[in-house]
């Protein structure tokens, strides 16, 4: 009978630890729920609308704040020389219109790589957009006016 009492302490023991840990562990999301992360968005011309040919390529990094509203982003290109860039909406099989202009770095008119900044504020109708994929940044040259790389922001 002592032998029964000792084992169920103990199995009682261990369900209740096992419950606590499992009930301490997380997703591992360090992410604030506040933020929505755009990584590694590749950049290319087979993501232009219609396609291009190109050996360039690209990457867009970005967080939008739910808070502020706000994308700071960073994008890095090479393989050309870039003339423009904007953030575009429109869905991956269409080209769209720019919704937000982006301010160029280095001698006008080419920009250099990389560019980091901040958007202005979106508007809702924007912010609900952007977090549908219907958004997507996209890079001119003097080769290809209409773009030359483009990336989908999808989360």
């Amino acid at each position: 009978m002592k032998n029964y009492f000792k084992t169920t302490a103990w199995f009682v023991f261990f369900c209740l630890s096992f419950a606590v840990a499992l009930s301490a562990c997380d997703d591992d999301d360090d992410t604030p729920s506040n933020e929505v992360k755009f990584q590694n968005i590749a950049m290319t011309g087979a993501n232009e609308r219609p396609a291009v040919t190109t050996n360039s390529t690209g990457v867009f990094n970005g967080t939008y704040n739910k808070d502020t509203k706000m994308i700071t982003y960073n994008v890095t290109w090479s393989g050309f020389t870039a003339t423009n860039m904007h953030f575009h909406k429109a869905d991956p099989s269409i080209s769209g219109p720019v919704v937000i202009g982006v301010a160029g770095t280095g001698t006008p008119p080419a920009w250099a790589s990389p560019i980091t900044g901040t958007t202005r504020a979106l508007t809702d109708a924007e912010e609900a957009d952007l977090l549908n994929g219907l958004w997507y940044f996209n890079i001119h040259s003097a080769q290809f006016p209409g773009g030359e790389i483009r990336g989908q922001l999808v989360k």
